[in-house]
């Protein structure tokens, strides 16, 4: 029997296709804040993250310590970075003036990749000492950012144009609430009170809303809103030795368990991650540990947990296309806390667990708290 010509032909164009095949694309970029510890100074430094040239490009140096938070829209590469300066003065950046009053953040807004940015004055109501404004994310069409006022009556959501008039207007506002999270759609809002979890549908009813549940020993510790669950911890009541991830579907009487944190009397601190693409949240276990704990992912709905990594202090993003994971480890991990073994991003495989990157950011004694991943170039 002979092969038919045709047949030949595709044999030999699959042959010369898998040859000429590309490597597997490098994850995407991401804006990077760093605060450093270096004789005489504290370095404070916006970058960018390129993991596929392997470089660390600053995009705003010489930053004064204070309060910041940062926030990303991954489409459009439009970032937002709110500061508050330690001594209550306003910001003042090289070759600016300052636009926000003593005490209030100031927003700084740009472009990945582009030159400049804009200054925008945060709430003039909204001080140190009695309140903090911290950027928090973007509304999906990058017209505004969102900003979170923690306030000693309760943490607000409030949403800040980016057109010519700059209007604000609060998203979410309750006596006491704490940890607000927004679904991936925005439309919903989970958060902790008295003891109690919630989940709302934006925009608020004037009804009292009634508790989704009451979990034993509820810590006021970050949540994440996964679709119909909103995830949490606690810790056992008696002696609070063991801490769980669980997660409270909506409608639902009781939690179910999600992952129960191996270290004793642990802490959460730091953020949970939902991945709407992966359906799944991410957490790292032992952030009071110097030595970093496990990568956990949990899939949701149905609660299937895996560790991906260990030595992980905390994760940052995970991309939008739900394939990879942001998150910060040591230069060492088996050693502690010291100032040659600074923080490095590490991009870690969902799906593998395998690292995808890792990268130095090159500031002397770096400690990364925020991250976040863009795909616009």
């Amino acid at each position: 029997m002979h092969a038919h010509p045709t047949h030949l032909a595709l044999a030999v164009a699959l042959s010369s296709s898998l040859a000429r095949a590309e490597p597997p694309a490098a994850p995407p970029p991401a804006l990077v804040f760093v605060e450093g510890a270096a004789p005489g100074k504290s370095p404070v430094v916006l970058g960018t993250a390129d993991f596929g040239a392997s470089t660390f490009t600053p995009v705003l140096e010489d930053l004064p310590t204070g309060t910041w938070g940062m926030a990303v829209h991954a489409a459009s590469g439009t970032w937002a970075l709110s500061g508050a300066p330690t001594g209550g003065e306003p910001l003042a950046l090289a070759g600016q003036k300052p636009v926000a009053v003593p005490g209030a953040a100031t927003l700084l807004v740009g472009k990945a990749g582009a030159a400049g940015f804009q200054q925008l004055a945060g709430d003039p109501t909204c001080r140190t000492a009695k309140c903090y404004e911290v950027a928090a994310g973007f509304t999906p069409d990058a017209g505004a950012v969102l900003t979170q006022q923690l306030r000693l009556g309760g943490t607000r959501l409030v949403s800040v144009g980016l057109d010519a008039a700059h209007r604000r207007a609060t998203v979410f506002d309750r006596p006491g609430a704490a940890q607000p999270v927004l679904s991936a759609d925005q439309r919903r809002v989970g958060y902790l009170t008295g003891g109690a979890l919630f989940v709302e549908p934006l925009p608020l009813a004037k009804a009292k809303p009634q508790p989704l549940g009451r979990p034993t020993l509820l810590m006021d510790s970050p949540l994440a809103l996964a679709s119909e669950q909103l995830l949490f911890f606690r810790r056992e009541p008696v002696e609070q030795r063991r801490g769980f991830i669980e997660a409270w579907k909506v409608g639902a009487k009781t939690a179910a368990l999600g992952w129960a944190l191996p270290a004793d009397f642990p802490m959460l601190s730091e953020q949970m991650v939902f991945s709407p693409a992966a359906s799944t949240v991410l957490l790292a276990d032992a952030e009071h540990s110097e030595l970093g704990g496990n990568l956990v992912a949990i899939a949701v709905p149905g609660l299937q947990a895996r560790k991906l990594a260990t030595g992980v202090r905390r994760v940052l993003d995970a991309s939008p296309d739900g394939r990879w994971a942001l998150v910060v480890r040591r230069k060492d991990p088996a050693r502690a806390d010291y100032a040659d073994n600074p923080e490095q991003l590490v991009v870690i495989d969902l799906g593998t667990g395998t690292e995808g990157a890792v990268l130095a950011t090159g500031v002397p004694g770096a400690k990364i708290p925020l991250g976040r991943f863009f795909t616009r170039r």
